[in-house]
């Protein structure tokens, strides 16, 4: 009986999904790759759940082009907050389930790297924080600045603290 051949994790490094330079001596490339092969599995099964109309028409390595290019385009900071990214917990999700609070896991993971689609209508992606991807859900972009824009008119109306009652 033939022995089946063991697949090797692949060795080389694909010169279309390089490293970006501002993740040099944070990520490994093997670790950048699996990560990267995470996000677009995922993202293509959510969107064909979803019966996304370009979900059908791209390939899973459209989807990974196109993460990449989100990550060479702005992957360093988050284009909401301005802060920068935590890379170095790409390879740290697995132990999640380490954390007894909530509380703990948030403020470890915040500025885990996420990949969020821009808008609802074409394959476009850009790279936020965890937390904001949490918080801005299926809203697109301009949807999401509004909002945050009118909580906090709502919360800061004449330099008023957050801790002060509102409706005081």
């Amino acid at each position: 009986m033939k022995k089946k051949p063991t697949r090797k994790p692949h060795s080389r490094e694909n010169p279309a999904y390089t490293l970006p330079a501002f993740l040099q001596g944070t990520v490994t490339h093997t670790d950048y790759i699996k990560w990267l092969n995470q996000k677009c599995d995922s993202m293509r099964q959510r969107d064909l759940k979803l019966k996304r109309p370009w979900a059908k028409e791209n390939s899973r390595m459209a989807y990974k082009q196109k993460i990449h290019e989100a990550v060479i385009d702005g992957g360093q900071f988050d284009p909401y907050t301005g802060e920068k990214l935590d890379w170095s917990l790409i390879s740290r999700t697995k132990s999640a389930g380490k954390y007894a609070y909530v509380n703990d896991f948030l403020d470890t993971f915040a500025l885990l790297p996420a990949v969020d689609h821009i808008g609802s209508n074409a394959l476009a992606f850009e790279i936020c924080s965890w937390i904001v991807n949490e918080a801005k859900s299926c809203m697109d972009p301009d949807e999401f600045v509004g909002l945050c824009k009118k909580v906090v008119d709502f919360r800061l109306p004449g330099g008023k603290s957050l801790s002060e009652p509102r409706f005081a």
